[in-house]
C-alpha cells in the first residue's frame, strides 16, 4: 500500500456563456465544437502500459528524474498535451509535448530557452501529464520538485502504479525561468521493482508551470 499526502487539492469548473443570437439564427443554433477530452486514465500497474522507457532505460527511485526524459510512446500512453505540437521545439521535436532546450530560437523571448543546464518541460497546462517506467527501491522518501511559475494555486500530481503519491504545491517563483524547489517529507513507498510513475499538472488552471526535474531520496527520518 501507498500512503498518500495530499498537500492540496482543488477543483476548477469553467462554463461558457454562448453569445446572443441574431433573431433569424435562433432557430439554427451554431454547432458546439467538441472539445478534445483530457485524458486522465492512470495505468494501475505497469502490466498494463505500453510506453516503453525513453533511451531504453528506466529511471529509478531513490534517484533525480530530468522530466524532458520521459517516456516513449506517444500521446495518451507516455504523454498528454493540451495543444498540438512542441511549442518550444527545443528536444524530442518529434513529440507533442512543449520542450525548452538549451538554444534559443531565432525571434523568440528568452523564456523559450532552457537556463537549467538541461532542457525542461514548459507549457505544462492542467490536466497535461507525462509517464515515466521506473525501477523502485521501497522505502520512505522525501519527494522534491524543481519548477518555475509566476502563479500561485498550482499543483503538481505525483503518482505510482496509478495511486496519488502527493499532491505538491507550487507557489510562484515569480516568472516561469526563475526557478524553485519544494519538498514533501517521508512518503512511504512499498512498490518493488518495475512502476510507473506519472507527473500531472493540477491547481488553478491559468498559465501554467516549467517543470525540470523531481528527486525521490531515502527519508533521514
Amino acid at each position: 500500500m501507498i500512503k498518500k499526502h495530499i498537500l492540496l487539492a482543488a477543483t476548477f469548473t469553467c462554463a461558457l456563456l454562448p453569445t446572443a443570437l441574431h433573431a433569424q439564427e435562433a432557430a439554427t443554433p451554431t454547432p458546439t465544437p467538441t472539445p478534445t477530452p483530457r485524458v486522465h486514465l492512470v495505468p494501475s500497474a505497469p502490466a498494463d502500459y505500453t510506453g516503453e522507457p525513453f533511451g531504453g532505460k528506466a529511471q529509478t527511485i531513490p534517484g533525480r528524474i530530468e522530466l524532458e526524459n520521459f517516456d516513449e510512446g506517444g500521446s495518451g500512453v507516455a504523454w498528454y498535451d493540451r495543444e498540438v505540437g512542441n511549442k518550444g521545439g527545443g528536444y524530442r521535436f518529434e513529440d507533442g509535448v512543449d520542450l525548452k532546450g538549451m538554444i534559443l530560437p531565432a525571434g523568440r523571448k528568452a523564456w523559450y530557452q532552457s537556463n537549467q543546464g538541461t532542457p525542461t518541460v514548459g507549457w505544462m497546462f492542467v490536466g497535461e501529464w507525462m509517464h515515466y517506467s521506473v525501477d523502485v527501491t521501497p522505502g520512505t522518501y522525501d519527494i522534491s520538485v524543481r519548477y518555475g511559475t509566476p502563479i500561485d494555486d498550482k499543483l503538481v500530481d505525483i503518482y505510482l502504479n496509478g495511486e496519488k503519491l502527493s499532491s505538491v504545491a507550487t507557489p510562484s517563483t515569480g516568472e516561469y525561468n526563475v526557478w524553485g524547489t519544494v519538498t514533501v517529507k517521508g512518503v512511504k513507498i512499498d512498490a518493488d521493482g518495475r512502476a510507473l510513475l506519472r507527473v500531472e499538472a493540477a491547481g488553478q488552471d491559468k498559465d501554467e508551470n516549467d517543470l525540470d526535474w523531481i528527486e525521490f531520496s531515502k527519508s533521514e527520518s
